[in-house]
Order: structure tokens, then sequence, then C-alpha cells
């Protein structure tokens, strides 16, 4: 059996592992041609069909796998909705946390698409729960993708769960703020040193607030000009190790605990580098259709968990100092799952052939 055949035995099988029925008929199909794919992204580092075909155990060839691919990126049944939401609804129950952080951010995609991901914070990574493609290069979203994104989070997370939502100064709307505030959520969101604020019949920019010889300096229940209905605190916070200030929008109270979540944003960078040239090499896939890129990121966002997920193992089981050094790891969990799987790979070793959600409990 050969090792791409292998890794897509144990994919497939937690796949499968993850519904509660059997698949069957044409879902079985698209759920098989899945796995392929995300077995050929791990194994070819890639998400060009063609380096992903060559590297795909289907026993046809290269060719025809790669007009599969092409043809489940243009199915309209597979979507969202029914192969990742599910997952990413057990992934937030699996990551047993009291708080539930997701990061906001933005990234190049394809070929001149941008993608809007929310991430659930863990372990110095993000796994993506949700996402939007649209058409463009560098720069900001909309605030109403914003809200379209926000709309797609709340489906997923349970009543009563905690959150707090981080995004940098894209993020800054009073409107998106202000859904965040009455789900009863939490926010810690950067905005502009120019950013005018209202306190009573007073108003000031935010570079007019100054630390002095402390660490940060806040203003509650201030709100931004213009937007009455979002009430608010104004923070600066800077440290020695700051180029310059940092201004924040946040409704956590005390404001030390909002520096401690937001430090936390930059998680979602670290994803965006796993897709990219650290890892799966999303930017170069030359696709420029957003509805394809959006499916593709269901394939890319499952291949990333699953790499995650053989990282997770590694560390349980303790075989880090078979593919590492012994007295220090400095990998990250991602590149640890990639090296797990290659050592397991090489060795003819078994490959967890069921995917234990909880074991993301294990070191949050």
């Amino acid at each position: 059996m050969s090792d791409s055949f292998r890794s897509f035995v144990a994919i497939f099988s937690s796949l499968k592992s993850l519904y509660q029925c059997e698949p069957k008929g044409n879902f079985y199909r698209r759920l098989r041609c899945t796995a392929f794919f995300i077995n050929g992204i791990i194994l070819s580092r890639s998400c060009q069909l063609p380096d992903v075909s060559g590297k795909c155990a289907d026993s046809r060839k290269p060719l025809s796998r790669e007009k599969s691919f092409y043809r489940l990126l243009k199915n309209e049944h597979f979507s969202y909705q029914v192969h990742y939401m599910p997952f990413a609804k057990a992934l937030i129950q699996a990551v047993q946390a009291d708080t539930v952080t997701i990061t906001f951010d933005g990234s190049l995609i394809g070929h001149g698409c941008i993608a809007l991901v929310a991430g659930l914070v863990y372990k110095n990574r993000a796994l993506p729960l949700c996402w939007i493609v649209k058409k463009g290069g560098k720069g900001h979203f909309k605030e109403k993708i914003h809200m379209e994104l926000l709309d797609q989070l709340m489906q997923l997370i349970p009543k009563g769960k905690k959150v707090v939502i981080l995004g940098d100064g894209e993020f800054d709307g009073a409107d998106f703020l202000s859904k965040i505030k009455k789900n009863n959520w939490n926010f810690v969101a950067r905005t502009a040193k120019n950013r005018v604020m209202v306190e009573g019949n007073e108003s000031f920019q935010m570079r007019d607030l100054d630390v002095g010889e402390q660490e940060y300096f806040w203003v509650p229940n201030i709100s931004p000009e213009n937007s009455p209905t979002l009430i608010c605190h104004a923070v600066i916070w800077w440290r020695r190790d700051f180029k310059e200030p940092i201004y924040l929008f946040t409704n956590l109270e005390p404001v030390r605990e909002a520096l401690f979540w937001y430090k936390k944003r930059f998680t979602i960078e670290t994803f965006f580098s796993d897709q990219k040239s650290r890892g799966f090499n999303i930017h170069k896939s030359h696709i420029s259709n957003p509805e394809r890129l959006e499916k593709l990121l269901i394939v890319a966002a499952l291949a990333y968990i699953f790499t995650v997920y053989f990282g997770i193992v590694a560390i349980k089981n303790n075989m880090l100092q078979a593919i590492h050094r012994k007295k220090r790891c400095d990998w990250s969990i991602f590149k640890i799952g990639l090296r797990f799987l290659n050592y397991q790979l090489s060795q003819f070793a078994d490959i967890p052939k069921m995917i234990q959600l909880d074991f993301f409990s294990l070191i949050v």
C-alpha cells in the first residue's frame, strides 16, 4: 500500500466519522473526492490542481484526478453548510475553553481575490470557522461584508457561550461592534489615532490620549463621533517594545483583560502563513473565481485542521523526540503535524484513522 493511499484511508475514515449517518450515493462520492483532495494538498504542500493530483492516491490518471477536483469546486452541492459547517460547530464544542476567542482578518488568496476569515484562537494558531471571498487586491472590506461574516459566525456559536471578537483597524465600524455587543459578546478592536470620540458635550481624537508613565490609559463609556448608539471604552496602550501606541475600542472590563485578549489577534496571521508560503500555497492556486475559492478553502481548511490534529497526536504520544531535537521544540503545532505524518509514512507506522476532536482540549 502506497504512502499516499495510507494517508488517504486515514483522512477518509475520519471524515466519515464526523457524520452521524453513513454517507451514501452522490454525497459519498463527494466526500471521497474531498478526502483525495485533502490528502493531495497535505502531501504536495500545494493548492494547484496539477500538483494535488500528482500526489493523490486515486488510481486514475493524473489528468482525470485533476478534472474531478475541478468539478468538485464547481459543484453546487459541495457547500460550506454541508461539508464544513457541522465540523466547525463540533470544533467549537471540542475546544473546551471558558471563553471562545475569535479573530477576524483578511488576506490575498488565489488570483485577484481576498478572503475574510473568522478563526478560533487555539495554541497560537487560528482554526478557520467561516469565511467570505471577494474580488479585490490589498485593502479593507466594507463593513457590510464584516456583518455578513458575523452573521455566519453567529450560526456556529452556542447560545450562552462567552465570546470575545478580536480585529485590527479594519474592524472598528460602529455598526459591526454594536451588533457584537447586542449579541452579548465582547470585542477588542484596533482603531485609528485620528478617530474622533465623544464624551458628553466634548470631542477629542484618540491621539489626544496620553498614557503618561503607565502602560495604558482608558476613557470609559464614550462613543465614536456620529455613532451615539455604540457605548464602549477607548484605550491607548504603549509598551517599550511598541514602535507607536495602539488605540483600541472594547467593552471588556477590566481593561487589562482586553489587552490580554488583543495579544491573541495575531494568531490569524499564522493561519494565513500556513495556508500560503509556509504550508499549502493557496495564494498560488491560480483560481480567480471567488465562489470556487470559497470551496477550495473548505478543502484547504480541512487539510489544515487534519495537520494540526496530527501535531496534537504527536505531542500526546510523546513523539516529538523522534522527529525533532530532544531538549526543546521551536516548531509550531502545524509543522509538527506535517513532520509527524511524514515520519509515520516513512516508518510504515499507523496513521490515526479516526479524528478525535476532544484531543483539541488537551493542550489549549
